[in-house]
């Protein structure tokens, strides 16, 4: 999974200009037992240990910054994340 991670950051464009995602730890998920080439059952328990351990906020956060990097380069990887994402904030989100 390490070659499809980028490993430090990127500019993205946006409506404001600019920003820069910066990923302190690119094997951030990968320590959890996620992998986007998993099922979706296998990914989702590696998400909920993520969250028990870090956090709601942290787990979006880092999925959604893998998904905005990879969204030209590996857009079916980029689509995994953001359904994952969307199951977290099914599961995890407002109630």
């Amino acid at each position: 999974m390490g070659r499809r991670l980028v490993k430090s950051k990127r500019i993205v464009g946006s409506a404001k200009g600019n920003r820069l995602i910066k990923i302190r730890n690119p094997r951030g998920l990968e320590k959890y037992g996620y992998d986007p080439d998993f099922k979706a059952s296998t990914r989702r328990r590696a998400l909920k240990k993520l969250v028990e351990k870090e956090g709601y906020a942290t787990a979006i956060r880092r999925l959604n910054a893998v998904r905005v990097l990879t969204r030209n380069t590996l857009p079916k990887y980029s689509r995994i994340y953001e359904s994952d994402m969307k199951w977290l904030q099914r599961e995890y989100g407002r109630r």
